[in-house]
This record gives structure tokens, C-alpha cells and sequence, in this order.
């Protein structure tokens, strides 16, 4: 064998050699840094504190009924809440219209605090927002806990009434 083979093997074994070197350095740097949960698992990551507020201002302080069953649509389509608990939330009683006191209704949210699945015992991400609304003379203070499902989809509420 002489010295032009010699080299052609050595590159050829090279060529098939490094990739797989660095495609286990590679593998062993999303293990030992965790980042492989974003690798194997396809969360939505249209979630985030910014929507938690917006779905609280378009439950309880929407602009018309036309906005109301439009932003209800929105969230199931964009894949933010499943079917399930978009009819949870966005439920119409009365006549279906909005009243002049609906209409002035004033939600404050003070802050939404984000727990993930590794921070809590209930083995999901979530969301929890403490919140008041004022509707024509009363104030009533709540918090709301949306549970994400393993795709970060809300698919749960809890409302907890808090007495001030």
C-alpha cells in the first residue's frame, strides 16, 4: 500500500468518524444541560404571562359580544386552550348581550406568576394570576391557576375567591 492510499484511508475513516463524535458531544451536552425536555417534548411556547393577561381581559372586561366569541375562537385555533376549557371560560349568560355595567367593568391583575412542572407537586406547568374586578359597587379579589397540559396547552382552571 503506498503512502497516496494510505492517506485516502486514514480521511475516509476521518470523514466517518468525526460525525459521529460530534453528534455524541452534541448529545451529551443537551443531557448533562437538561435541554433535551425542549428537545423530546413539543411544547407551545404561546404561552406566556403576556397571554395569561390578555385571556383574563377578554373573559371579564371584553369590548362587545362580537370581540367575546372572537377571542374564544382565537385561543382554541392557536392551539393556547383546548375546546374544553375555552367553553369553560368564555360562557354567556343573560340575554347575551353586554349591559352598560358590563360594559364598565375593571379588572386589575396585580401579577401572574409562572410554575413549572419541576417547581410544584401537581406535575404540570402553570400559571397563576391574583386578580380583582370591580363590577358596578363591588370588588371581589381571585386568584386563577391555568394548568398546561404536555403540549403547553391550557386545559384547566381553578378560581379561588380570596377575602381582602
Amino acid at each position: 500500500m503506498n503512502m497516496n492510499e494510505k492517506n485516502k484511508n486514514i480521511f475516509s475513516v476521518v470523514l466517518k468518524v468525526v460525525p459521529m463524535v460530534l453528534l455524541l458531544v452534541l448529545f451529551g451536552y443537551f443531557i448533562i444541560s437538561g435541554k433535551y425536555k425542549d428537545l423530546l417534548i413539543n411544547k407551545n411556547k404561546a404561552v406566556n404571562k403576556e397571554v395569561i393577561e390578555n385571556i383574563l381581559k377578554d373573559i371579564y372586561t371584553p369590548s362587545s359580544m362580537d370581540y367575546f366569541k372572537n377571542r374564544a375562537a382565537y385561543y382554541y385555533e392557536n392551539n393556547i386552550m383546548t375546546q374544553e376549557e375555552v367553553e369553560s371560560l368564555f360562557t354567556i349568560s343573560g340575554n347575551g348581550e353586554l349591559t352598560e355595567d358590563d360594559l364598565n367593568r375593571k379588572l386589575t391583575i396585580y401579577k401572574v406568576i409562572y410554575s413549572d412542572i419541576n417547581s410544584n407537586s401537581v406535575l404540570s406547568d402553570m400559571y397563576k394570576a391574583d386578580c380583582s374586578l370591580k363590577y358596578k359597587d363591588d370588588i371581589i379579589s381571585f386568584e386563577i391557576i391555568f394548568e398546561l397540559n404536555n403540549n403547553g396547552v391550557i386545559y384547566k382552571h381553578v378560581i379561588n375567591e380570596i377575602s381582602v
